[in-house]
């Protein structure tokens, strides 16, 4: 009888321990994040989650794309941006010498963008970031093989041993999680009749959009509401499009994530 207890009691805590573990995992995959670099732009993955070259341990959570040097890194998720480094040598492949910038979400988590160039963060510590906006440059600083950008998630803030959390791109094709080794990923973005057509609703809100200046002005009953800075693979905009990094922030962001 003894041992029969013994033996429920420690059922239930494994299955305990397994339903928070899930949960865990559940919420951590909960949140939106976009591939970190700009709308029709797309990147081969060098390593996903749980790869045995270097994506294992705490970093287990990780993904790789290749870039070369000077490639334009965008966020993947709103917040706060909390750390930079930005003074390591792109010919410096000693471990912990990578320049990163991390930016902490609304839930506390933190998005690590790593192996940046020599002064390849262009952003400021504090700064407010919305998901698609520029936050640095891709570069070979610190441990790695080839130009690439290192992108993981973590809960905790400590150093470059924090445990990494499962995460997921929303903006690209059907994929396994944490991405597939070998395969390249374009971040997609919607049309610009779609975002109309989800705001607008027939003597209610209407919708205007300037081409010239990639606004959308949203009105409710004929009264100004508000105006969308949106930036698309929409053909019109494409053709006025310049692979710059004075015109990516000029257009500004994601159509996918401009939702109010």
């Amino acid at each position: 009888m003894k041992t029969t207890i013994i033996f429920i009691m420690c059922c239930s805590f494994f299955l305990s321990c397994v339903h928070n573990s899930n949960e865990a995992e559940n919420d951590s995959t909960a949140a939106s994040y976009a591939l970190p670099y700009p709308v029709g732009k797309a990147y081969l993955c060098l390593q996903g989650f749980n790869s045995p070259y270097s994506h294992y341990g705490t970093f287990s959570y990780s993904v790789d794309f290749q870039m070369s040097t000077g490639t334009i890194v965008t966020a993947a998720r709103a917040g706060r941006v909390v750390y930079i480094v930005e003074n390591n040598s792109d010919n410096d492949p000693t471990p912990g010498h990578e320049n990163v910038v991390i930016v902490m979400h609304e839930d506390s988590t933190y998005a690590r963008y790593a192996h940046l160039t020599t002064n390849g963060a262009l952003v400021e510590r504090n700064q407010l970031v919305a998901p698609g906006d520029t936050v640095g440059l891709s570069g070979n600083s610190g441990s790695g093989y080839i130009p690439h950008l290192h992108f993981d998630v973590t809960k905790t803030f400590t150093g470059r041993s924090d445990q990494t959390i499962p995460f997921d791109f929303k903006n690209t094709k059907p994929h396994l999680p944490g991405l597939e080794r070998g395969v390249i990923y374009e971040a997609l973005g919607r049309e610009i009749t779609t975002l109309v057509n989800e705001y607008q609703q027939p003597g209610k809100y209407s919708v205007q959009f300037n081409v010239e200046t990639h606004r959308m002005r949203l009105f409710f009953k004929d009264r100004y509401v508000s105006t969308k800075n949106i930036w698309t693979i929409h053909p019109v905009l494409l053709s006025k499009q310049e692979d710059s990094l004075s015109t990516h922030n000029h257009l500004h962001r994601q159509i996918l994530l401009c939702r109010a």
